[in-house]
């Protein structure tokens, strides 16, 4: 995607919207016209985002629609904690230094870049006019398609409208035909449907006029939303739908906060698709792992998250016993700061343990058994190994069988299911 200055082709590509079939057609431009298809083609970027591990997250494209600001869908930042911009057509690849602005329900985020600045062409300052055109790299070649813009439609009193196009990707810049910005392509939602849309160029202008230096850090973000989730005292419990058959969890009230953050991932169908990945042979079953959605049969696996972690709490009266769900996190050399991971849990299948090993783990770890936990894991079993280090924050009420037969399956040498087990959805259940 570099050096693409020295492009000197642009090829007209079919139009989009309501255009006539004979607008399709190539035309022909003056060298007045390519020059400046050239230099409006460098406010396009592609935006890279890196998670809490520094690694690729999500890729997607922005515009430079300001003095040292970029403009991408908010979407993109959802679990961003830095974000690489790279100007398209040339050698330039900034850090995002923070966030100025956003609108979620909108889906627009604005960044503050670093470095030097880069040209931008002028935003138009009124509304979004009727024919428009875009700029792609295409087969090595910088390509302009003709577009129209479609219906209109209110988002939050703003006035967008809709676009149809193959090219017309989120991010992507179109322009009018004196060569202004009209507007940045994003995607809404209105009345349950998902629709492309051309955030107007003229509420840019507003907002970046308005701006000043003052950046937030780019970390945040992932808590910024303005869907409403179900309260944690409607919540009855879990219900969550395996290959191998369904399973009831219900949390305690003494995490708030960890109550909460399975509330917002379970209703955001974060776990939709995700992996049981690990198994320790009729022991434990866990899952959560952000990298396991797609995952090929040999890649690694269980080391990534929902880009944030939350604080390893240790409550009395919540221990490993069979069926207590609890928090997975890194471990130590990985976790300078003992942080459990935010979206990772495990389910205990366990076994009985004899009062004679329980002793022994109690010098071993330095803790010691309340009469309650030695006749929990002396009849009914569980893994006291682990109590004092994860955060124990529900159990599973329904199902254990269910449990019982995945802890069961067959696993390669590194825990994980030699068949795929996967979690279709977790299903809240209210009261």
């Amino acid at each position: 995607m570099k050096n693409l200055l020295y492009i000197l082709v642009i090829t007209f590509l079919f139009s989009c919207g309501n255009s006539k079939k004979k607008q399709n057609e190539p035309k022909k431009s003056n060298s007045a016209d390519v020059e400046q298809y050239k230099k409006n083609f460098l406010a396009n970027t592609e935006i890279i985002t890196y998670d809490q591990y520094a690694s690729k997250d999500q890729t997607g494209n922005g515009v430079q629609v300001g003095d040292k600001i970029v403009a991408i869908p908010f979407s993109l930042s959802s679990n961003a904690y830095s974000v690489r911009i790279i100007y398209k057509g040339s050698d330039i690849e900034p850090m995002a230094r923070g966030y100025l602005w956003y609108d979620i329900t909108q889906n627009i985020l604005l960044l503050r870049v670093s470095g030097k600045p880069h040209k931008f062409p002028e935003l138009l300052s009124t509304d979004v006019p009727k024919d428009l055109y875009g700029l792609k790299i295409i087969d090595s070649k910088l390509r302009k398609f003709n577009c129209q813009r479609d219906s209109a439609v209110i988002i939050k009193k703003l006035k967008m409208y809709t676009v149809n196009s193959p090219y017309a990707d989120p991010g992507t810049a179109l322009f009018t035909a004196d060569h202004k910005l009209a507007g940045v392509i994003t995607t809404v939602s209105k009345d349950g449907t998902d629709l492309k849309v051309i955030y107007p160029a003229y509420r840019l202008k507003a907002v970046t006029d308005t701006l000043s230096d003052s950046f937030k850090a780019i970390s945040i973000l992932r808590f910024k939303t303005d869907k409403v989730y179900p309260k944690p005292e409607d919540v009855k419990s879990f219900m969550v739908e395996t290959t191998m058959g369904n399973f009831e969890i219900k949390l305690s009230d003494k995490l708030p906060e960890y109550e909460k953050n399975f509330i917002r991932l379970s209703s955001d169908g974060y776990y939709d698709s995700l992996l049981i990945h690990r198994v320790l042979h009729n022991f434990l079953i866990q899952t959560g792992a952000a990298d396991t959605r797609y995952a090929k049969k040999d890649d690694p696996v269980g080391w990534k998250g929902p880009g944030y972690t939350l604080p390893t709490e240790i409550i009395p009266g919540l221990y490993h016993k069979r069926g207590a769900v609890a928090a997975s996190k890194l471990p130590e050399y990985k976790n300078k700061y003992n942080r459990t991971d935010g979206s990772q849990f495990f389910i205990i299948s366990g076994r009985v343990f004899t009062n004679e090993e329980l002793n022994d783990i109690e010098q071993a770890k330095q803790i010691t058994f309340t009469p309650e936990q030695r006749k929990t894991y002396t009849t009914v079993g569980g893994a006291p190994i682990y109590d004092g280090d994860f955060t124990v924050f529900g159990e599973v009420i329904k199902g254990m069988n269910v449990v019982d037969s995945i802890a069961a399956v067959a696993t390669n040498d590194k825990d994980r299911p030699l068949k795929d087990i996967r979690i279709k959805k977790i299903r809240i259940i209210e009261k």
